[in-house]
């Protein structure tokens, strides 16, 4: 993971209303993941 040869955050991903966020064979880029992410996964469920 250090080498960046692996990444965890390909798609598909949804969010927790069920939005696809991050396509198929995807993945984040740095900026979004960093900068722009203003939303939960799939299966967070606030109180």
């Amino acid at each position: 993971m250090a080498a960046g040869a692996y990444d965890v955050f390909y798609g598909p991903i949804r969010d927790n209303h069920g939005v696809l966020r991050v396509p198929a064979g995807e993945n984040l880029s740095d900026k979004t993941l960093f900068q722009d992410l203003d939303w939960y996964v799939e299966g967070v469920v606030l109180p």
